[in-house]
């Protein structure tokens, strides 16, 4: 599937190209994680790469349920704030 958070959990919005994944809210975000969480867990679903397809489901929650990490996931594209580079050198 896509390295995007919001078509991995099946919620963007494909008409629009991502412009406005603000409108989705919480609830919605919510819903599709337990969807797939229900069917990919591992204890659950014992097809191959369901374990790997689980992980990215659960990260693209992780990330997207947090107020603070999806505003810089929305503005930046990633998962972590640069601020949380803990190679303890310059870029």
């Amino acid at each position: 599937r896509s390295n995007n958070h919001y078509e991995t959990l099946g919620v963007a919005d494909r008409d629009k190209k991502n412009e406005d994944n603000a409108s989705i809210d919480g609830n919605a975000l919510k819903k599709a994680y337990r969807k797939l969480a229900l069917q990919l867990h591992p204890d659950k679903c014992k097809a191959e790469g369901a374990e790997e397809a689980f992980k990215k489901v659960s990260n693209a929650y992780a990330t997207l349920s947090s107020a603070e990490s999806r505003a810089h996931y929305d503005r930046f594209g990633s998962d972590v704030p640069a601020s949380a580079n803990t190679d303890g050198g310059f870029p």
